[in-house]
């Protein structure tokens, strides 16, 4: 599939990486969505390139038109800020960054949602990993400290609006398997059991292929869900059948 025709969404915390994995696909050959801001330009940013920057008025004005698709507002640190995707963004194919009430607001448009051409992408990180690359970009303490608290609500039910698209991933932008280029995942599972729950579809799969000798290795990066439902005894099935 040429890579114009395709839409690939990122969703994703602070310091998850969202821009890089842009900047990235978009020199692979995607087109990348500009959106719209009213905080300051940062050093190192392009007008038009990183975001487009509109004063306050100006936002408002773009909004009471409905001229975005979604919005989403904060009072950080440097004092109050809002972005915005244009809805004709999605007239033409490219890379997306959404926030998780826009992709909310997307999932109801189905003829995008199930569309083969389109795939969401959430990108997550351990809490001290977020904090760490926060601070090394120069963020101020106080900032990162609202942002990290700010997602934690914000992104309380992101699986359940996943699962309204046809297609989507979820990658751990802090574990080691992602910052190792030289291993390549077949297939990356998250949130295979999030408690006592012994009829998750995912999970049971995953044993199923462990026994029937289609998995050579699993690669955990983080035992916590494992730990739910017996960690041990999944690292004694895995050694079992000879698998790593």
């Amino acid at each position: 599939m040429d890579r114009k025709d395709f839409n690939v969404i990122l969703c994703g915390k602070t310091s998850t990486g969202k821009t890089t994995i842009a900047d990235i696909l978009k020199n692979q050959g995607y087109k990348r969505n500009v959106s719209y801001t009213t905080r300051p330009i940062r050093e190192g940013e392009e007008n038009g390139k990183d975001y487009h920057f509109v004063s306050p008025e100006k936002f408002k004005e773009l909004k009471d038109n409905d001229f975005f698709v979604e919005t989403a507002a904060y009072d950080a640190s440097f004092g109050h800020c809002e972005y915005g995707t244009a809805k004709k963004s999605f007239d033409t194919h490219g890379v997306f960054i959404l926030n998780p009430e826009g992709l909310k607001t997307l999932s109801k448009d189905e003829a995008l949602t199930k569309s083969d051409n389109t795939v969401v992408v959430f990108l997550d990180a351990n809490e001290d990993v977020l904090r760490k690359r926060a601070i090394k970009r120069g963020d101020e303490i106080k900032e990162i400290d609202r942002r990290l608290k700010t997602d934690k609500e914000d992104f309380r039910t992101i699986y359940a609006t996943l699962e309204t698209y046809s297609h989507y991933l979820c990658f751990n932008t802090g574990s080691q398997m992602y910052n190792s280029p030289d291993k390549v995942l077949d297939e990356e599972i998250s949130d295979i059991d999030s408690g006592l729950n012994y009829k998750r579809q995912k999970r049971n799969n995953l044993l199923d292929e462990v026994m029937d000798d289609k998995i050579d290795k699993i690669y955990i990066t983080s035992k916590d869900r494992f730990i739910r439902f017996g960690y041990g005894w999944l690292e004694n099935l895995c050694k079992k059948h000879g698998k790593k």
